[in-house]
C-alpha cells in the first residue's frame, strides 16, 4: 500500500513539472500585471464608496425609505464584492485574459 502511494505522489510530481513548463512556456506581459496591480488596488481601497452611491442611486428610483435600506444592503453587496476582488485581482497577476474569435464565435480565454 506505501509504494503504491508513493508512485502515485512521483507521477503528481511529474506532472506537475511537466504542467509548469508549458505555463511558463506563455509569455507574460508586465504591462498588463502593473495595470492589474493598479486596479486591484483601487478595488481594495476604494470599496467602500459603493455604499453611499447605492443608497443615493436607489433613493432617487425607489424613494428615501428604499435607499436607506435596499440600497444600503446593495452598497454593502457591491462594496464586499469590489473590495475582496481587489487581493483576488492581484493574485493572479500572470494571468492574462483575451478575447479570441473563432468561426464567428467570441470567446474569452484566460491564459
Amino acid at each position: 500500500m506505501s509504494r503504491s502511494r508513493t508512485w502515485w505522489g512521483i507521477v503528481g510530481v511529474i506532472l506537475l513539472f511537466v504542467g509548469a513548463q508549458f505555463a511558463s512556456a506563455e509569455p507574460m506581459n508586465g504591462g498588463k500585471a502593473v495595470e492589474k496591480l493598479g486596479r486591484g488596488g483601487v478595488n481594495l481601497v476604494t470599496g467602500w464608496v459603493e455604499i453611499p452611491k447605492r443608497i443615493q442611486e436607489t433613493s432617487q428610483t425607489s424613494g428615501g425609505l428604499s435607499g436607506w435600506t435596499w440600497g444600503l444592503l446593495r452598497g454593502l453587496g457591491h462594496g464586499f464584492i469590489r473590495t475582496a476582488g481587489g487581493p483576488l485581482r492581484n493574485r493572479d497577476l500572470s494571468v492574462s485574459c483575451t478575447s479570441k474569435l473563432s468561426a464567428g464565435h467570441s470567446a474569452r480565454v484566460c491564459i
